[in-house]
């Protein structure tokens, strides 16, 4: 994500958040204060990378599970193999 894509979220959180406190800019209260009255530790920043590093936690574990080589014998069905089969049905 880009600096000006993280201030632009940032501002957008803070507009937001000032909506529903009912604070307009002309109250001049401090971002730190809205977010201390709402109890909010994360900003929208830190929230959108950590989601975005779980995602690709999964996506890594799929890819690495469809492209691994399986045991002799009856293979285990995997959720990929169920949604393959499934989608096959007429």
């Amino acid at each position: 994500m880009t600096a000006e894509a993280c201030q632009k979220l940032r501002v957008f959180e803070m507009g937001c958040l000032g909506q529903i406190l009912g604070v307009t800019r002309r109250d001049r209260v401090r971002n730190l204060d809205i977010k201390k009255q709402l109890n909010i530790e994360w900003d929208i920043v830190n929230r959108t990378q950590t989601r975005r590093l779980h995602y690709f936690a999964h996506v890594d574990y799929l890819y690495a599970r469809l492209h691994s080589t399986r045991p002799t014998g009856r293979p285990k069905l995997f959720w990929v193999d169920n949604i393959a089969a499934t989608s096959a049905l007429p």
